[in-house]
């Protein structure tokens, strides 16, 4: 069981999957509460896709301390400041993540799990 103890309270992380397709599909599930998302917009790259699935996922969330978990080395990478983002959409869309986590003062760790692993999949649809 993941918990965070903040004085005498427990407060459990949210383990929230999301997953992002080349057509503009993106999906995310949150475990913790079995509640989940689809959606699609077009002209959309796989790693766009996976930022906005991970946006929605963290705007939906009434939780603080959450691990969002991906099966996109190069989006849980640049999250976590591993890797440069050198396409300017990406960029945008890292800082409108960056901006929601700072907004809500968010706790936010990113977790890349292999795609046999990831469980937002299966609500690509």
């Amino acid at each position: 069981m993941d918990e965070k103890n903040i004085g005498k309270a427990v407060q459990k992380i949210q383990k929230i999957y999301t997953d992002g397709s080349g057509d503009g599909r993106m999906a995310w599930f949150n475990e913790s509460t079995g509640e989940s998302w689809s959606g699609q917009q077009s002209g959309l790259t796989n790693n766009e896709a996976e930022y906005l699935a991970i946006y929605n996922a963290l705007k939906s969330t009434k939780s603080v301390d959450i691990e969002i978990i991906s099966d996109s080395k190069l989006v849980i990478s640049q999250l976590k400041r591993e890797y440069h983002i050198k396409v300017d959409r990406l960029r945008e869309l890292f800082d409108k993540v960056q901006n929601l986590i700072r907004e809500r003062e968010l706790n936010v760790t990113f977790t890349w799990v292999h795609r046999e692993q990831n469980k937002a999949g299966k609500y690509l649809g």
